[in-house]
C-alpha cells in the first residue's frame, strides 16, 4: 500500500453511483416532449452552425500564391489582371489578400459557354 507522510492510501471504495445505476425506463409524457425539444433544439444549432460555416466561407482571404492556384493562372497574369482593375484586392501591411468570393465572381464574369454544335 502506497504512503505518503507516514498516512495510508486512504481511497474510497466506489460505490455504485448515480451514473452507474441501472434505471428503470417509464413512459412519461413530459419526457418524451422535453425528448423532442432536445432533438429539435439541436437541429436549430445544426442549421446555425452550417450556415456560419457557409458565410464564413465566402469571406475568406487569399494569398497571392493560392489565388493563382485558384483561377489558374501564372503570377504575370494575376498581376495584369489586377493592374487593369478586373481583380479586386486588399492591402495588409505590404502584401495583397483577395476575398475568394471575388475571384469567385470574376471567373463567372468572364464565363464564355460553349458554341453550338454544326452537327
Amino acid at each position: 500500500m502506497f504512503c505518503f507522510r507516514g498516512r495510508p492510501n486512504l481511497q474510497p471504495k466506489i460505490k455504485q453511483g448515480y451514473f452507474m445505476q441501472k434505471r428503470t425506463t417509464t413512459h412519461d409524457p413530459n419526457v418524451e416532449q422535453l425528448k423532442e425539444r432536445v432533438e429539435r433544439l439541436e437541429a436549430q444549432m445544426r442549421d446555425i452552425a452550417l450556415s456560419k460555416v457557409a458565410q464564413h466561407d465566402s469571406g475568406r482571404y487569399l494569398d497571392l500564391q493560392n489565388a493563382c492556384d485558384l483561377l489558374g493562372v501564372s503570377r504575370s497574369t494575376f498581376y495584369l489582371e489586377m493592374q487593369a482593375g478586373r481583380i479586386p484586392y486588399t492591402m495588409v501591411g505590404r502584401q495583397r489578400k483577395f476575398l475568394e468570393k471575388d475571384l469567385k465572381e470574376y471567373l463567372t464574369r468572364n464565363y464564355v459557354p460553349a458554341k453550338k454544335s454544326i452537327l
